[in-house]
């Protein structure tokens, strides 16, 4: 049961910048505060992960396969697909709370890849298939580090990184005490936590 509970623990910090995009949707719409809109938010903070479940079938991993060197972020982590499918979907539909805040939230779920935990986030596929990251020194598997601001790792790297540096243990190491990947989800999460209430209240 404890097992379980710790498999949460990685989704918090995606869940507190849900909220957290859901509550600037909700200030600068003007309209009813609907817990459908939060949800709808909410929805897509994790949406980029789907793709964890096609590599789940090739890989019987939901992250990253230590083994083969392969991460999940692949397909749906491709932040120019994004870009591309908000711009038109905005141009249809104009911009509103329910455009805004899915987009919203879709930028805050990338730049959250780009920190800590994993190897960065493919930001320029297809055009350049390398993975960058935040603020974490190369061959570092997690870690929080003001320089570099931005690092780059090759496909080939990202492979010798993930089979020399990966931890199936993962979650245990670095969600199940403090560590600054768990103090930065843990605080995205009461602080998202925080702002819905307050808003809502407010309203």
């Amino acid at each position: 049961m404890l097992n379980k509970l710790t498999n949460i623990l990685p989704v918090l910090g995606d869940t507190g910048l849900g909220l957290i995009a859901a509550s600037i949707t909700l200030i600068l719409f003007s309209g009813p505060h609907s817990l459908l809109l939060v949800s709808w938010v909410l929805l897509w903070a994790y949406l980029p992960d789907l793709d964890g479940l096609l590599h789940f079938f090739n890989t019987n991993h939901f992250v990253a396969d230590i083994e083969n060197g392969r991460d999940h972020r692949e397909g749906l982590h491709y932040p120019l697909f994004w870009m591309l499918m908000f711009s038109i979907v905005i141009y249809i539909f104009g911009l509103n709370a329910w455009t805004f805040g899915a987009a919203l939230v879709t930028v805050f779920h990338f730049l959250h890849d780009m920190i800590g935990v994993g190897w960065g986030v493919q930001i320029l596929a297809p055009f350049d298939m390398g993975s960058y990251r935040l603020f974490s020194k190369k061959w570092v598997s997690a870690n929080i580090s003001l320089w570099p601001v931005l690092i780059r790792y090759s496909p080939e790297e990202q492979v010798e990184a993930i089979r020399n540096l990966g931890e199936a243990d993962w979650i245990e190491r670095y969600f199940c005490r403090l560590t600054p990947v768990s103090v930065i989800d843990y605080g995205l999460f009461v602080l998202g936590c925080a702002m819905l209430l307050a808003t809502l209240f407010a309203s």
